[in-house]
């Protein structure tokens, strides 16, 4: 069964590529958009997009059962991305973690809120060098671009 939405005038420039139809019914400016369609415009909108090289820490999001899962157990652990799949909502991060020597978490949308972390990059510089030996010789481009952004 198909859903629909009313969105406010001002989204509607986002999807004005596709079909819309007008509700008439109502004063203000609103526009119908299929289902199909917002579900594209949602996860582009509240799903931020991070990169390789950028530290995110994600926070579980609350469930109603109360049980403990991997969720839990990454919650508010931070790390550096070395590489990721997917887009937006769909998007799945590999973070190299200080905590556990360098050694990856994977964090995800499902049932996680992802944050960026503030840092300077010598601060990521510093974070990286805590990683064990093994690190560097696997992620070389990151810490070059850390090298970079650190002396520019």
């Amino acid at each position: 069964m198909s859903r629909e939405y009313w969105v406010p005038e001002d989204l509607w420039r986002i999807v004005k590529s596709y079909l819309l139809v007008p509700n008439i019914n109502t004063v203000s400016k609103e526009y119908w958009v299929p289902d199909g369609i917002w579900r594209i415009v949602k996860s582009y909108l509240f799903y931020k997009e991070f990169y390789i090289g950028d530290v995110i820490y994600g926070i579980p999001k609350r469930l109603h059962n109360n049980s403990q899962n991997y969720n839990h157990f990454a919650g508010n652990k931070y790390g550096i991305v070395i590489d990721k799949t997917g887009k937006y909502k769909k998007a799945t991060y590999y973070i190299s973690v200080p905590e556990f020597g360098g050694d990856y978490l994977v964090l995800s949308h499902i049932g996680m809120n992802i944050r960026e972390k503030k840092m300077d990059a010598i601060e990521k510089l510093i974070m990286v060098n805590k990683f064990g030996g093994w690190w560097y010789p696997l992620h070389k481009s990151v810490f070059q671009e850390l090298m970079i952004e650190t002396l520019c």
